[in-house]
């Protein structure tokens, strides 16, 4: 019983990681109609700018959290550049828009991974000790760190924040505008390139954190630590349904708990297929998503 309750208590930790990775790439996917695969090195980005910065200089950690979001937020505009901004200027229709922005985004990826691999010298890169010095607290049986209660706080905290955004500001209300019809968003005054542009940089900030996050939760950090994690941010994404950012927690509180307390019940096997197994349930059931709308439109 005190092993299924630790279990639990992982995968919420590991869900609030999830739901900061995927959270960045729903809402590109739901704006631009892009899938940006090269999501997965702004998250890893953060994490090599947080050891990076923290074996080679003297700055303390919050000072570094600003840092990698920036990084994260340059980085992302940097990929929308080279490889989706010149795709917005063909005036496409979405599904070429869609598949082309899709590969053009495989090759963005390919080579930064390439890149962080290289400069990481193919090798996992330690935290430095002096960033964060991790405290244990015992209740009974259990065990809880404050590296854990930092990664769910943050997490929890962003989620909230981009929802009230979204759903609660005039920015998020041209945003959701935009999702829906680009043309008629500039029909009502919507600046829609500098939209685009903000939005990109907000969420590469988000996968820079969630990096950054990972890290800290881990002490150490390499080249694939991003690209492991984007079946899994798809498969929240697909769980959630788009446009629902508290269904995208809870889709990734569904799927971190049923890796942790699955590990205990299922054959290995089946624990590493879940993303899998997640993503072919619910588009047989649901294909719009748990908590998604049921129009094709995506906001």
């Amino acid at each position: 019983m005190y092993l299924v309750l630790q279990q639990c208590l992982n995968g919420l930790v590991l869900a609030s990681d999830y739901t900061l990775f995927a959270l960045g790439l729903s809402v590109i996917w739901g704006v631009l109609k892009v899938l940006n695969l090269a999501h997965a090195e702004l998250f890893t980005a953060g994490g090599l700018v947080t050891v990076m910065l923290g074996a080679n200089t003297g700055l303390p950690l919050p000072v570094i959290v600003v840092i990698a979001a920036v990084a994260g937020g340059l980085l992302s505009l940097l990929v929308d550049t080279v490889a989706f901004w010149p795709l917005r200027l063909k005036k496409l229709n979405t599904e070429e828009l869609e598949l082309t922005s899709l590969i053009t985004s495989l090759g963005a990826s390919t080579i930064l991974l390439s890149l962080v691999d290289r400069i990481t010298k193919h090798a996992a890169q330690p935290l430095p000790p002096r960033l964060f010095t991790v405290m244990t607290w015992r209740f009974g049986p259990l065990i809880l760190t404050n590296a854990q209660v930092l990664v769910t706080l943050t997490a929890l905290v962003l989620t909230l924040v981009t929802w009230w955004v979204v759903r609660r500001t005039q920015y998020g209300r041209a945003l959701r505008g935009l999702a829906f019809s680009p043309d008629m968003a500039r029909v009502v005054g919507v600046r829609t390139e500098p939209l685009f542009r903000w939005t990109l940089f907000a969420c590469g900030a988000l996968a820079a954190i969630a990096g950054l996050l990972l890290t800290i939760l881990l002490a150490t950090m390499d080249a694939y630590s991003g690209a492991n994690l984007m079946l899994k941010g798809i498969a929240i994404i697909v769980l959630a349904g788009s446009g629902s950012i508290l269904g995208l927690l809870l889709g990734a509180f569904i799927l971190g708990f049923g890796e942790t307390v699955g590990s205990l019940f299922l054959p290995s096997v089946i624990e590493s297929s879940l993303p899998f197994l997640v993503i072919l349930v619910v588009l047989l059931i649901r294909p719009h998503g748990l908590f998604g709308e049921s129009e094709s439109v995506r906001t």
